[in-house]
């Protein structure tokens, strides 16, 4: 055995029976140190080779200051031992030997403080990663799953609800909004309408303003949008259980479900069945009357 391996296993012995008389396991050190418990048994046993040197000499150091010895002490006698020469075949033994040139003890002592700079190099680096590593894993421990998302629209059993009794329960809401408008400022009454239109569905809508200014627009799920208006607006609805309406940041109640087409005007009082214009008839036809077109009003639905 050489000399390295000679002093690797004494370190091993002396961090073992400093251990022990600690009355320390392996598992423990380990949990202290974060160091694996592989490494610190091969440590033990002289085995030194098992990660690069720099490495190695680190977790030595970390271990021997864990058990209140002298690291460097241990370190030196590591590093004293001469790594023996091989010897070459080739030459033949009348050939001249050179002689070796000692290093002056300035020479050690420089090369003593690198050696030491660079365990506190390595020995810096390597908290540095315990540390990021500690701070990864407590967050990732901490930070509760995240809720799994099923975009997919939950199929329930609706019992159909008359129109009729929705568009009274809306106008009984009416009525007691109304009351309460009596009771405000004149010009609080003339205040713009704000109607926010917000889509759980695909819906496609067609808004007049004040019977002057029409948009259309087909809005998807999660999609909103505001408008306003001095008087009222008048709506057409392609899936009337696919949006919620917002007047004045008051949500209005539905209007119908999903699939039904509603005609609708919502001014200050509430929700109101939307008649449609008839068709004006041809100017080459002044004679016949004109026949109005099909009406499609909350009161058909």
């Amino acid at each position: 055995m050489s000399t390295n391996k000679q002093n690797s296993a004494a370190i091993g012995a002396e961090i073992k029976q400093n251990r022990l008389a600690n009355n320390l396991s392996i598992e423990e050190v380990s949990k202290k140190l974060r160091i694996n418990t592989e490494y610190l048994q091969k440590i033990e046993s002289g085995d030194m080779g098992f990660l690069p040197l720099p490495y190695v000499r680190a977790f030595v150091k970390s271990y021997a200051e864990f058990l209140n010895m002298d690291a460097h002490a241990l370190l030196d006698l590591w590093q004293k031992g001469p790594a023996t020469p091989k010897a070459d075949e080739s030459v033949s033994s009348d050939e001249i030997v050179l002689e070796k040139h000692a290093p002056s003890p300035k020479e050690k002592s420089i090369r003593a403080k690198k050696i030491f700079q660079n365990e506190i190099i390595v020995g810096a680096g390597l908290a540095a990663v315990v540390i990021i590593i500690i701070l990864i894993s407590t967050f990732t421990e901490k930070k509760p799953p995240e809720p799994q998302i099923n975009n997919a629209p939950e199929e329930k059993i609706v019992t159909p609800i008359p129109f009729e009794q929705v568009l009274q329960e809306v106008n009984k809401d009416s009525v007691t909004q109304k009351t309460e408008v009596v009771h405000r400022d004149t010009e609080v009454q003339k205040e713009a309408l704000n109607l926010r239109i917000e889509a759980i569905d695909s819906v496609w809508v067609k808004v007049i303003i004040d019977d002057t200014d029409e948009s259309e627009a087909i809005f998807t799920p999660g999609h909103a949008k505001s408008y306003r208006a001095l008087k009222h607006f008048s709506l057409q609805i392609g899936n009337a259980g696919g949006i919620k309406m917002y007047l004045n940041e008051k949500e209005l109640q539905a209007i119908g479900q999903r699939g039904q087409v509603r005609f609708i005007q919502i001014d200050q009082s509430g929700i109101h069945p939307y008649r449609r214009n008839p068709v004006k008839p041809a100017e080459t036809n002044t004679e016949l009357p004109a026949e109005p077109v099909e009406n499609d009003s909350l009161e058909q639905q």
